[in-house]
């Protein structure tokens, strides 16, 4: 990232303590969703954006997760499969096809819940260091 972002390597470098894997991120031994989270929280970082909420990496390993204990609604899926293309161009998750919004911004108001819900602080910080 630094490479792509020269102007920025400072505050790069600064994020690395944001950058700790949970579980839902590297499920399944992949670290493609944990790359995705990576990018976007230095993204904040760089634009000074709270790195709190989750990403939008996290929303979809939660959406997995939630898939394999049963089925998602229509508005969920439709998430799913927004936020895997967005993440993954040129791919598209299987299964998701047909569903579509039940309502014009139903994904929009889903995914402001799911980062909401899902906020955590990032467990490399210590009290103090937020606090700045």
């Amino acid at each position: 990232m630094k490479r792509k972002r020269p102007e920025h390597a400072q505050e790069i470098h600064g994020s690395f303590k944001y950058l700790c894997p949970s579980d839902i991120l590297t499920m399944n031994g992949s670290d493609l969703l944990y790359e995705k989270h990576c990018e976007e929280i230095i993204e904040r970082v760089i634009e000074g954006r709270d790195v709190d909420e989750a990403t939008k990496a996290e929303v979809l390993g939660t959406l997995v997760q939630s898939s394999l204990k049963g089925m998602l609604n229509g508005g969920c899926c439709f998430l799913y499969a927004t936020i895997f293309e967005e993440l993954f161009p040129g791919k598209s998750p299987e299964g998701c096809e047909s569903y579509r919004e039940d309502y014009p911004g139903q994904a929009g108001e889903i995914l402001y819940t799911f980062k909401r819900r899902l906020r955590t602080q990032r467990l490399c910080l210590d009290q103090e260091e937020r606090r700045r």
